[in-house]
């Protein structure tokens, strides 16, 4: 068994796209291109030649070595084809970790079952089959999921996809935004150009809602990977929750890709309302786990 940590300008990305389109747990996010992208100084850690990898994020401050979940990626465990044993898992873990002395490390729903150092937490996650026909969908929708469609449509609202992510992040910012004073703004330059990149790739799609003076109440950003469709980014605005606006935007989307083998990523959320939200499409929960093994010293315990 041979375990390398390896700079992303030193990784075969060749290798490394296969595995992440071939394995049944590789997502989007895994892609080089993507990780390019929000992390631009990733390290990736690959076992053998290429059987299993692992995206890293590790940063320094004050010297002290740490690894920290970028945003705008969610699930970035280790992917392959097979199924790796425990001594492989601790190996990749043992690499990963070296020189660091807090690591935050986020897996995949099919990690459930590793068993890594620190403290561990498993985090929400929500999924809708979209393969039966959409009446079959449709009822299985939740009462308040029903009666906000019905006021939605009230409103004669017609979705549209013609909205910039420039338009999107403003819109974001001037609402939801206000209270995520952690986000800076490099953080939403680095949102604005991924969005543009999965577009360049075709793999992006953008639909939006809005008002009677053509004003954007409210917005989505999907990206598609294999048979996987994930609500990457939304912005809503006062008049949208009004109206029910996402409401509409989901149930346009759930209607177009009905009756194909495609899965609904909803990507959250830890938030109760959020969760609701989403179950009450029928999403079931796809847990994923976080792991935290904190080695400061007490003192700098608070550090990030």
């Amino acid at each position: 068994m041979r375990v390398q940590r390896l700079h992303n300008d030193q990784i075969n990305t060749d290798r490394w796209d296969h595995l992440a389109m071939q394995s049944p747990h590789g997502r989007l996010e895994h892609l080089s291109w993507y990780l390019d992208t929000i992390a631009p100084d990733w390290e990736g850690v690959v076992l053998d030649d290429y059987r299993a990898v692992l995206p890293i994020f590790p940063r320094r401050k004050w010297g002290i070595g740490y690894h920290f979940r970028p945003f705008w990626g969610q699930q970035f465990g280790v992917i392959s084809n097979e199924m790796l044993q425990d001594a492989e898992y601790e190996a990749i873990y043992q690499v990963a970790s070296r020189d660091a002395l807090y690591f935050e490390w986020v897996g995949h729903f099919g990690m459930g079952d590793v068993k890594w150092p620190g403290v561990r937490t498993d985090h929400a996650n929500y999924v809708l089959h979209l393969a039966p026909s959409y009446q079959q969908i449709y009822e299985g929708y939740a009462k308040n999921t029903h009666r906000n469609l019905r006021k939605a449509e009230n409103w004669k609202m017609a979705v549209s996809s013609d909205v910039s992510p420039e338009a999107l992040i403003s819109q974001f910012r001037a609402n939801r935004g206000k209270d995520l004073s952690h986000l800076s703004e490099d953080d939403y330059a680095r949102l604005k150009h991924l969005l543009y990149v999965i577009i360049h790739r075709g793999r992006g799609q953008s639909r939006s809602i809005y008002d009677e003076t053509n004003t954007l109440i409210a917005g989505a950003f999907f990206a598609f990977h294999h048979n996987r469709i994930v609500f990457l980014f939304s912005s809503n605005t006062e008049i949208g929750k009004e109206r029910r606006a996402m409401f509409k935007i989901l149930d346009e989307l759930i209607i177009e890709y009905s009756g194909r083998d495609v899965l609904l990523d909803f990507e959250g959320s830890m938030d109760a309302d959020v969760a609701r939200f989403y179950e009450g499409f029928g999403a079931t929960n796809e847990p994923y786990p976080l792991w935290v093994d904190n080695r400061l010293p007490a003192l700098l315990r608070w550090i990030k």
